[in-house]
């Protein structure tokens, strides 16, 4: 005589307890009937246990669509953000977020450091030397149509390249215009932005009585009357170990560094320059000059010997006790 299986309902092959036991119910059933009850009865009470069942059912389907909504529209915002801060990241990067890129410098081979040991009367003979020297430097906006020989210009690029930067990644690009026409493009650019700016600061800027003891204005003849035009320009991002590594901040302050060295290499080797901003035109100048977009343009350097009769601003600069604190 075959033995009949009875199914649990809502379980498996798997041995996890069911929900409902259907074995237990047709026994309390069949007790139900002995006991006097009527057939109505009982079917009354299946059909009941029947709708109870399928409200259940029907919520717990409910809520399950509802939390599989939510998901997908976390996930599909997350998406769209991860992509906005990617976006951002290439074009402006992010301070707050900086990656260890000094993993590149400790993999490096690692080399004895060996400094010229001076005395101390050396030492400070030196120092001052080098104060004098520098003390002289102006920004020079009127240059001479004296020839610079192109090796001077390259050792002045080769002692900025020494310049320390976060990671090591050296991020500047220096490039050197002597192109006539392209001098140029970039001065009108300049002078066009410029004079929209100066036209807004003459309305009552706060800093206009600054600009205006300087002479200052929206021409910019030296762009084109220096030999050189060194364009400036840094990495915004950089692919490292094959991930994009947010760099911008960080690159700016390494580029402004070695810009720094090159000021002070350009003075001592009598040569004369202006920092000049590119305002707005940094976008147009990068086009100009094909550069890649992961780069962005800091600054603009025309070079040259000063023209002998140039007149610069007799600025006075703050004494040592003004721009030192010692603790």
């Amino acid at each position: 005589m075959k033995k009949h299986t009875h199914h649990k309902a809502y379980g498996d092959s798997t041995g996890r307890e069911p929900l409902i036991d259907l074995e237990i119910i047709r026994e309390w059933l069949v007790s139900f009937g002995k006991e006097g009850h009527s057939s109505e009865a009982i079917l009354n009470i299946v059909v009941g246990f029947g709708v109870v069942a399928f409200v259940v059912y029907q919520c717990g389907s409910l809520l399950y669509r509802i939390n599989k909504r939510e998901e997908k529209q976390l996930e599909s915002k997350s998406r769209q953000i991860n992509q906005k801060i990617d976006i951002t990241d290439k074009i402006c990067g992010d301070e707050n977020v900086f990656s260890d890129l000094h993993e590149m410098v400790i993999r490096e081979k690692m080399i004895l450091y060996r400094t010229p040991h001076l005395a101390e009367e050396t030492t400070v003979k030196n120092s001052q030397i080098f104060y004098e020297e520098m003390k002289m430097r102006r920004s020079c906006r009127q240059f001479s149509a004296r020839d610079v020989p192109l090796k001077v210009v390259q050792n002045l690029l080769k002692t900025a390249g020494t310049s320390p930067s976060v990671g090591n990644l050296q991020p500047w690009t220096f490039c050197v215009v002597v192109n006539e026409n392209i001098k140029m493009m970039i001065r009108k650019m300049l002078e066009a932005d410029e004079r929209d700016n100066y036209v807004s600061r003459k309305k009552g800027a706060a800093w206009v009585v600054d600009v205006s003891q300087l002479q200052d204005t929206w021409k910019r003849p030296y762009i084109t009357d220096a030999p050189y035009l060194l364009v400036v320009c840094h990495e915004i991002f950089k692919n490292v170990n094959n991930t994009t590594e947010r760099v911008f901040h960080y690159n700016q302050i390494s580029t402004s560094i070695a810009v720094g060295i090159l000021l002070a290499a350009i003075q001592s080797a009598g040569l004369s320059t202006v920092v000049t901003s590119p305002l707005n035109a940094g976008p147009d100048i990068s086009r100009i000059l094909r550069r890649p977009e992961n780069e962005s343009v800091l600054l603009l350097l025309p070079l040259g010997y000063a023209a002998e009769d140039v007149t610069v601003p007799d600025l006075k600069r703050k004494p040592v006790e003004h721009i030192t604190k010692l603790y």
